[in-house]
């Protein structure tokens, strides 16, 4: 390795000294100003990559002793730097803020343009090598003699320190802080730190989506907290752990001193306050030490516990006292909080919670590596729980202090993960965190489809060392016989013929099925009585709906800025933009976002609601509240990438139907005829600590100007907490709605918030269809159809599959998740896209976007490819392709031939209409309209366009 040995400059010594002094100065100064045992290292460091090598067990550095002096530049390194990034163009700096990453301080291989679509966001600069870092440290004389420890907050894979021209130590790991003993007798003055940063030590078997790629980005570098910490050499306190008991209203604590601690003559003051009082009250002292400590005391009255409602902390202060002086101190949050499971259900505090779960995959989009400030995870917590959800789950990744803070303060249960099998991380995790009211629940890994025996003994471990928290072996799916403490799954135990060999118990076909034949949302019309209680039957823990949702959405391109502030681009944003431009389809971009992702929250609605309305079902994890751009694009939530409303659905309304107390109307289908009689059953969960007594439930129809249709109360009773209760149903006839709405039932709990409303459509059910002079023909009779467009006839043209030359399948939902990983799937389609102020809508009311009211049409329709007819043509409905193939597609448009005016439809009107009465009044509508004088189709076209289109 000599061959990157390189001389030093006289300007790079000269340089580096005049940094230094510059260096030793500042942390002379802020030494005085920074707490008293604590020096920050955020600043500037020297940095040079080793990167090269990644399989040898020594980096280039070490073996050359770059540590014992200053550190070469990178120019002094090139050869070395230019095999790693093998002539790749890339750019190096000398320097490095820190904290911060490789890719801020603008290391790495250069972003190269690509055609194809990639896993995620793109990183500007991308370096997942070695690197060293360095900085002179001034020691000031108070912390002569002192153990002094090096604290990393955040990091990832391997960090070797060393301190002048010594090793000092090591530590590994991607979920905790990175701690290394300095030295245990620290002498003052000036001494030189250097550290060795190997993300490319994997010693895991496999990784999660934090920092390597799995949500699309990834990261190098030192964040969150860098700093030195002096402590009395004699004794320290390592640990603490906090055990609370409500019902005495106590604690059992735990003590862990420092190996070689020496503990004679000295004594523990335990002393407690309210998080954000002045004072703490000392509660007890305890004089008889060994090497660990263990000790109860009650909590000054009154005993305040935390939930999601009451998210109060408490904070412990333990003293360390030698002849009178405090040696050391610790100071650890906790809550009164204590987790359990009771009839499908988890518990906090031996009430029922229904777990209203996101998932958080580890998207941080300017900066690929987690917000280490409690700030912004308290920004992003008060933004999930304004959606009325309690829950979060870190999809193969444990987040860092900082959210665990924020979620204590704001109250909402978190589930963390392990990061790397062979699960190397548990219990340092646990004794991170374990503290932590929120933390709740942790699951060893994401989708391990076999019982693995390895995985049961640790969650074994896992109960015996920290009772404080649930445990399950993975995440998806069920194992009716491992020793979890709860399930999360898309599967029930219920058996099938067919992949995935289980009964799905969320409304998609997780796993990799198509949702066009096999979603309930695609097979059944629409209605909202279903339910999973047979599907759950005999699972004897809590379950929770794995990855729940997960309905596509158009990008919006708007969102492209956005990421220019930071160190990622949104490389497949900007190809789909390219190509829907190419299709003329760009000026429809922000209507395909909106129309999509109203589409899919009504989808997200009734996949809540029917989860709320199985009896002892536990909760569900979306995929996502949020986007995420990873796993070639994730725009799966009504919140985009950076936790901002989409404008789709409103915190408010979206907590109508998800949050503690949401009434249900069990309705056997959304769409009616005005002969009928309506009926609705209505029910209502409350996941509230209480009874909500004398509860009278008001529910009104009001019409689309909102005027009351019909109102009623509902029985009185008591809603008990933990559960579902049943009322009176409502009922009256339809007859006084003589034309076709859509009408809204809304269900309101006096005296309250609570309220929840459901869409609905009523049809007349004797209707006079006026085909007047409007011909209608199908796409076998063109000779016919051509002759008569000359003879200036008005011709409804219905084609199908059997006439179109390119379509796309029936299908009412939008797609599962995309359409690059479920490519196998026949729906590519996001819905309908139209103008319900045009004529041609006259006589059906609808809105901009797929309703409930479309499932019949849509169900039976093809999506016709106009890719080859002139871009001008605007459809009446329009189809919204998959992000990813972007055809141009519509189910109905209007042009001129010839001297005739044409209507083009791919609707099938033949079928069974009396049993369709919303594709029965569409027809109606479109025939209403062409016989009208609003029909004078703009677009010209001649009879080879036309011919184009049909087979």
């Amino acid at each position: 390795m000599t061959l990157f040995k390189k001389t030093k400059t006289k300007y790079m010594k000269s340089l580096s000294t005049r940094f230094y002094f510059f260096l030793a100065l500042i942390f002379m100064l802020s030494s005085e100003m920074s707490s008293q045992n604590v020096i920050s290292l955020a600043g500037k460091w020297r940095i040079v990559l080793d990167g090269n090598y990644k399989d040898w067990p020594e980096k280039v550095g070490a073996s050359e002793g770059w540590y014992k002096q200053e550190l070469p530049t990178n120019k002094s390194v090139s050869m070395l730097n230019q095999i790693y990034f093998k002539n790749a163009d890339f750019t190096v700096n000398d320097w490095i803020n820190l904290p911060g990453s490789t890719d801020e301080a603008g290391i790495g291989a250069v972003l190269k343009e690509s055609q194809i679509y990639t896993p995620g966001l793109e990183r500007l600069r991308t370096y997942d090598g070695a690197f060293w870092v360095q900085r002179k440290v001034i020691i000031p004389e108070s912390w002569k003699n002192k153990t002094v420890t090096l604290f990393m907050e955040r990091t990832l894979g391997g960090s070797t320190v060393f301190w002048d021209n010594r090793k000092v130590g090591e530590d590994y790991g991607l979920a905790y802080p990175h701690i290394i003993t300095i030295d245990k007798s620290i002498q003052s003055g000036e001494h030189l730190l250097t550290v060795l940063i190997n993300k490319d030590d994997m010693r895991y078997a496999s990784f999660g989506h934090h920092g390597y790629g799995g949500n699309g980005s990834s990261w190098n570098g030192i964040v969150g907290r860098i700093e030195l910490i002096a402590k009395n050499a004699a004794a320290q306190i390592d640990n603490v752990f906090v055990y609370p008991q409500i019902k005495t209203g106590s604690v059992d604590v735990k003590l862990v001193f420092v190996l070689g601690s020496s503990l004679k003559n000295t004594k523990v003051k335990f002393s407690v306050r309210k998080k954000g009082e002045d004072k703490f009250e000392l509660i007890k002292t305890e004089i008889n030490i060994n090497d660990s400590l263990n000790t109860n005391f009650a909590i000054p009255k009154p005993v305040l516990l935390w939930s999601e409602f009451t998210p109060v902390l408490y904070e412990l202060k333990c003293e360390l006292e030698s002849d009178g002086k405090t040696i050391d101190s610790f100071i650890t949050t906790f809550g009164m909080r204590e987790i359990g499971t009771k009839d499908g259900y988890i518990t906090i505090n031996g009430n029922n919670v229904f777990m209203r779960g996101t998932l958080d995959c580890g998207s941080f989009p300017l900066t690929g590596y987690p917000y280490m400030k409690k700030d912004k995870w308290i920004e992003i917590m008060k933004i999930i729980k304004s959606y009325g959800l309690n829950h979060v789950r870190y999809h193969t990744w444990c987040p860092p202090e900082a959210a665990f803070e924020a979620a204590d303060e704001v109250g909402l249960y978190l589930q963390a993960e392990l990061a790397g099998v062979p699960y190397a991380e548990i219990n340092r995790i646990l004794d991170t965190y374990g503290n932590h009211p929120s933390f709740c629940m942790l699951s060893l890994n994401n989708e391990v489809m076999g019982n693995t025996e390895l995985n049961e003994k640790l969650v074994a471990k896992a109960k015996i060392k920290d009772k404080r928290h649930l445990y399950a072996c993975t995440t998806q799916p069920v194992g009716v016989n491992r020793n979890d403490d709860y399930f999360i799954s898309a599967w029930g135990i219920e058996k099938t013929n067919e992949w995935p060999f289980h009964k799905r118990i969320v409304g998609i076909t997780w796993g990799g099925g198509d949702v066009v034949t096999a979603s309930r949302f695609n097979l059944y019309s629409p209605e909202t009585q279903s339910t999973f209680s047979s599907e759950i039957k005999g699972i004897n823990v809590p379950i929770i709906a794995h990855e729940m949702g997960q309905w596509a959405m158009f990008p919006d391109f708007d969102e492209i800025p956005k990421y220019e502030k930071g160190v990622l681009r949104n490389t497949n944003y900007e190809r789909i933009k390219v190509q829907i431009e190419k299709r003329g389809l760009l000026p429809y971009n922000k209507d395909f976002a909106k129309a999509s992702g109203m589409l899919s929250s009504i989808l997200y609605k009734e996949e809540i609601e029917s989860i709320l309305r199985t009896p002892n079902y536990g909760g569900f994890q979306l995929l996502d509240l949020h986007d995420y751009q990873g796993q070639y694009i994730s725009i799966v939530g009504i919140l985009n990438d950076f936790w901002e409303s989409k404008g789709l659905v409103t915190p408010q309304k979206h907590s109508e139907y998800c949050q503690s107390v949401v009434p249900l109307a069990k309705m056997k289908k959304r769409v009616w005829t005005n002969d009928e009689q309506f009926e609705a059953n209505v029910e209502i969960s409350n996941f509230t600590f209480d009874d909500l007594l004398a509860v009278k439930p008001i529910w009104t129809v009001t019409d689309s100007q909102q005027n009351i249709i019909k109102k009623g109360v509902l029985n009185q009773l008591t809603v008990k907490k933990g559960g579902i209760t049943a009322f009176s149903s409502i009922s009256f006839a339809l007859k006084n709605i003589k034309e076709a709405s859509k009408v809204t039932l809304t269900v309101t709990i006096p005296k309250t918030g609570f309220v929840n409303s459901w869409e609905i459509w009523v049809y007349p059910k004797k209707i006079k269809e006026n085909v007047g002079d409007v011909l209608v023909l199908n796409g076998t009779n063109t000779d016919i159809l051509f002759q008569k467009l000359a003879e200036g006839q008005k011709v409804l043209l219905q084609l199908d599959k059997n006439t179109l030359r390119k379509y796309r399948e029936s299908c009412f939902t939008t797609i599962f998740w995309n359409s690059i990983h479920k490519w196998m799937q026949k729906a590519h389609t996001m819905g309908i896209l139209c103008d319900p102020k045009h004529q041609v809508f006259s006589d059906f009311p609808t809105d901009f976007y797929s309703n409930w009211q479309w499932w019949d049409i849509t169900m039976n329709a093809y999506a016709m490819n106009m890719n080859d007819l002139p871009k001008e043509i605007k459809p009446l409905i329009g189809v919204i392709d998959s992000y990813i193939v972007n055809d141009k597609l519509a189910y109905l448009w209007e042009c001129k031939v010839g001297n005739g005016k044409l209507m083009v439809c791919s609707v099938d009107f033949t079928q069974d209409m009396n049993n369709r009465p919303a594709s029965k009044q569409l027809k109606l509508s479109i025939l209403n309209y062409m016989n009208g004088n609003d029909f004078n189709p703009n677009i010209i076209l001649n009879t080879t366009d036309i011919k184009a289109l049909i087979k």
